[in-house]
């Protein structure tokens, strides 16, 4: 054995078990998953926005336009309301009790 040199016997065994193609597949499975969330939050982002569009314009047409502080917290509180109470609806009815 030569001076200054530490054998490691497991390191070589080690590395083959991360290069293997079932971690490269669990890479490459984890990868596409990932990316498909971020499609569809970017999906979600862009669906939130035409909704506020949306319910912009509704809260507009029955109570006017969106200029001082008191109109804008009535509307943010509006639309937090109506987002509760549809989480709600929707919780019961896709998560049924086990």
């Amino acid at each position: 054995m030569e001076k200054n040199k530490v054998e490691l016997p497991q390191m070589e065994e080690l590395m083959d078990n991360m290069v293997n193609k079932k971690n490269v597949r669990e890479i490459k499975n984890e990868f596409i998953g990932r990316v498909v969330t971020i499609v569809i939050a970017g999906l979600a982002l862009i669906t939130a926005l035409a909704w506020d569009e949306t319910l912009k314009g509704v809260f507009t047409y029955f109570f006017g336009e969106l200029t001082g502080l008191n109109n804008k917290l009535f509307y943010a509180l509006t639309v937090t309301f109506f987002a509760v109470l549809v989480s709600i609806i929707i919780s019961k009815i896709f998560l049924k009790k086990k």
